[in-house]
């Protein structure tokens, strides 16, 4: 239970929340039981309510996503939270010797995860996205989880505050690429998903006009339907001129044009 609290207590109080789970010491089954999996359902489930009930609001059209297309989206999206913890926690590990340090999988998951837990609240802006709201609280709850990160990797590594400065730097652009990717798979999906949803032809009005078959643009104008006119247009000479064999034929094109 102390493992779920102390992703509030890091948030609200940094200082003293990072020793607690310094002194804490939870195995990687316990943290992502009861805290990394249970606080990566927040963002996961507020979004996949709001993309197909409330729908994003751009430029005063509603756009929603179906819940078959939208519970693959974010189902993929907490498989990526718990992973990207995993992924990150692991990376820790695997630096801690450069910085004069030993660390397990479950201390660097530790820090990654109890990082990510302002990331992990602010989704409960997805019950009802608007556009320039999130975007602004992500880039507040981005800059907080930096701090975070500064703050509490010498507490848990145990390491000098100045290597815990170099230590927290090469953390941090690791996650930054891995937040890029995961960023580009997401706007790919998102697309995805919007073309499935995006009927091939809009239906038209009882009434309405049928639309214009397609016409050559030429630079005097559409002239398309006038050629196609003058193409199926008979010559009034031939429907007059009587059938009088191949000679009459033969002569008529042998004559010179005046």
């Amino acid at each position: 239970m102390k493992t779920l609290i102390y992703g509030l207590l890091v948030t609200l109080n940094p200082a003293g929340g990072w020793q607690k789970i310094a002194d804490n010491g939870a195995s990687l089954a316990t943290l992502l039981l009861l805290h990394t999996v249970p606080y990566a359902l927040i963002p996961a489930i507020c979004w996949y309510y709001g993309v197909t009930s409330a729908g994003w609001t751009v430029a005063g059209e509603v756009y929603r996503l179906t819940p078959a297309s939208a519970l693959p989206m974010c189902a993929m999206f907490f498989v990526a939270m718990v992973a990207g913890v995993v992924f990150l926690g692991y990376m820790v590990k695997w630096m801690s010797q450069s910085y004069g340090t030993e660390s397990t999988l479950a201390k660097g998951a530790t820090l990654i995860s109890y990082t990510a837990s302002p990331f992990f609240l602010a989704g409960l802006l997805g019950l009802h996205p608007v556009m320039w709201l999130d975007i602004l609280v992500g880039c507040l709850v981005a800059c907080y989880c930096i701090f975070l990160l500064y703050r509490g990797t010498p507490v848990v590594m145990g390491v000098a505050p100045e290597r815990g400065f170099l230590y927290a730097s090469a953390v941090f652009a690791v996650a930054l690429v891995s937040f890029v990717a995961l960023l580009g798979a997401t706007v790919v999906l998102w697309t995805s998903a919007r073309r499935r949803n995006t009927p091939t032809e809009r239906p038209r009005r009882r009434g309405a006009p049928a639309p214009r078959p397609l016409t050559r643009e030429s630079p005097c104008g559409d002239v398309g339907e006038v050629d196609q006119q003058q193409q199926h247009t008979p010559d009034p000479a031939d429907d007059a001129a009587p059938d009088q064999g191949d000679g009459y034929q033969q002569r008529r094109q042998q004559q010179p044009e005046a």
